[in-house]
């Protein structure tokens, strides 16, 4: 148990207490990438020497993102690359790093639960998309029947002196590394994109009105003047476009996990599964709004000017009815999100324990486009909204087991 001491002393833990069966649980934080390489870290310097022989395969995909300052900086304190000082100013954002880290000598997980680990940025107060880093410090870990260990988007520290699994589980895995329980994009919120609303119908035209009469004092009935254009009926609005459906959000991450099992004692392997987050669909897009009909002109009216019984008389219209007004075009689907995307995952046990333990990761899967919405009638119909895209598939975790890719 050296090892499970010296490493609650690094968060100044009691080793009374833990000695007597308590837990421990310390927040920090780490001021340095110096002390961040020191204390998060297990491996020995020939392990991390093997992990930066392929640390970095399978991740060109991101190399121009931003997320590869922070690959590079993962290589530099869990394997062996060196640090990285264009990086420096990126990486100082994000100092100290939050920590917490949770020790206990013994610790039994009952038949058919859950033990989640994860840390909340809540628990420091952060916001839900910064980085925690979770240390998981057990002497003896037991899990009952279809009982099991998940953390959810936290750089996962897990050392384990001894793991004991009692029986063969009806579970998918043992150990869960899993997504954020939230997804990443230009907004916050729920992982689906919401529809967007549909465009108002145009208002109708106003009919053509008609000119009013007077009687003069000859007893001619004349209109008082009026324009020309007021008999015609006035074209109806165009009905507004719908909105365009909101994009998903990208799924939730799967962080980096160094797992450290000092001895395992079962008959059927530990499973380990890493997942990524799925992406949210996008939001369907809005329906266009219909055009507004045309005014009606005013009929034709026909009036005496001479006395009255005299055969000379004027006719008034009739007014031009009023075009109806175009149908608005359907709003866009918004894009489908990506799935998630996924650190390395390095598993170490012994040599003797190697048939004890297996994993396996899967992508998060991509979010379908949003519907794009239907067009408005009118005069002229509104198009069909384009339907959004889907989202892409991230590449799943890389797992190691002893430098052996699964």
């Amino acid at each position: 148990m050296e090892e499970f001491q010296t490493i609650a002393l690094y968060a100044g833990q009691d080793l009374e207490k833990l000695s007597k069966g308590e837990t421990e649980i310390t927040y920090f934080r780490i001021n340095t990438p110096e002390e961040v390489r020191k204390i998060l870290c297990r491996a020995s310097l020939e392990d991390r020497k093997k992990r930066s022989e392929t640390f970095f395969d399978g991740l060109e995909y991101r190399s121009k993102l931003t997320q590869a300052m922070h690959d590079r900086g993962e290589a530099y304190v869990f394997a062996n690359h060196p640090w990285d000082t264009k990086d420096a100013l990126g990486h100082w954002n994000h100092f100290p790093i939050y920590v917490k880290m949770l020790s206990v000598a013994e610790k039994t997980i009952k038949a058919g639960d859950t033990w989640d680990v994860t840390l909340s940025p809540a628990e420091w107060q952060a916001n839900e998309r910064e980085e925690m880093y979770n240390i998981i410090n057990a002497g003896r870990l037991t899990l009952e029947k279809d009982a099991r260990i998940i953390v959810r988007g936290n750089v996962f520290l897990f050392t384990c002196q001894e793991l004991i699994k009692e029986d063969e589980s009806v579970k998918s895995y043992d150990i869960g590394v899993l997504a954020t329980p939230h997804g990443f994009g230009y907004r916050y919120g729920c992982f689906d994109g919401e529809n967007g609303g549909n465009g108002r119908n145009g208002e109708n035209g106003k009919d053509g009105l008609s000119p009013l009469f007077r009687t003069n004092i000859r007893g001619e009935k004349t209109p008082v003047p009026f324009g020309a254009e007021s008999i015609n009926g006035s074209d109806g609005a165009n009905g507004e476009d719908g909105a365009n459906g909101e994009d998903g959000l990208t799924g939730g991450a799967c962080r980096f996990a160094e797992i450290n099992i000092r001895n395992i004692k079962s008959a059927v392997p530990v499973v380990a599964g890493i997942m990524a987050g799925n992406g949210g669909r996008g939001g369907n897009g809005g329906n266009g709004g219909n055009g507004g009909n045309g005014g009606r002109g005013i009929r034709e009216i026909s009036y005496n000017t001479g006395c009255p019984g005299s055969p000379f008389g004027n006719i008034i219209g009739p007014g031009k009815d009023g075009r109806g007004g175009c149908g608005g075009n359907g709003g866009r689907g918004g894009r489908g999100g990506h799935g998630g995307i996924s650190s390395n995952v390095y598993i170490t046990v012994p040599d003797s324990c190697t048939k004890l333990i297996s994993a396996y990761s899967k992508p998060g899967i991509p979010g379908k486009g949003g519907k794009g919405g239907n067009p408005g009638f009118g005069c002229e119909n509104g198009k069909y909204g384009k339907d959004g895209r889907e989202g892409k598939i991230m590449p799943a975790a890389k797992v190691y087991i002893n430098h052996v890719i699964q």
